[in-house]
């Protein structure tokens, strides 16, 4: 189960690697000086796309469960995470819900001359860890 307090948002999930790459190569290229680049992944996927790909690539039954707030919270305390992290964790969920997180763009590529996998790619080549084996 993905249980996440997001509700229908999406988010662009990009790799460490690719946001490392992306900023090797703004500061290798310069050039940039006042842009704002957002470092995304190829394509905004809400928590149900992911459950349904985790499924697809485990084999395994993945679904949603959309939880409220103040459900994540609790969930996350419950589960040890510290109080006030936990607030601030719900905050993210909350931050997708309203749009903030589903942003896509192309910077990794024109900055680091590669294109950032999907994330049904990163998946599949994570397949083992997912797994874990």
């Amino acid at each position: 189960m993905l249980a996440v307090n997001s509700g229908d948002g999406a988010t662009g999930y990009v790799t460490r690697e690719d946001c490392a790459a992306a900023a090797a190569g703004l500061l290798a290229s310069g050039g940039h000086e006042g842009e704002l680049l957002d470092i995304t992944g190829p394509a905004a996927l809400t928590n149900a796309e992911i459950a349904d790909l985790l499924a697809d690539v485990t084999g395994k039954p993945v679904r949603y469960q959309p939880l409220t707030d103040e459900q994540y919270t609790a969930g996350a305390i419950d589960a040890g995470m510290p109080e006030a992290f936990a607030h601030v964790m719900a905050t993210v969920g909350q931050a997708t819900r309203e749009g903030y997180l589903n942003s896509v763009s192309d910077a990794v590529e024109r900055l680091s001359g590669r294109k950032a996998p999907a994330l049904a790619d990163y998946l599949t080549a994570n397949r083992q860890t997912l797994l874990g084996a």
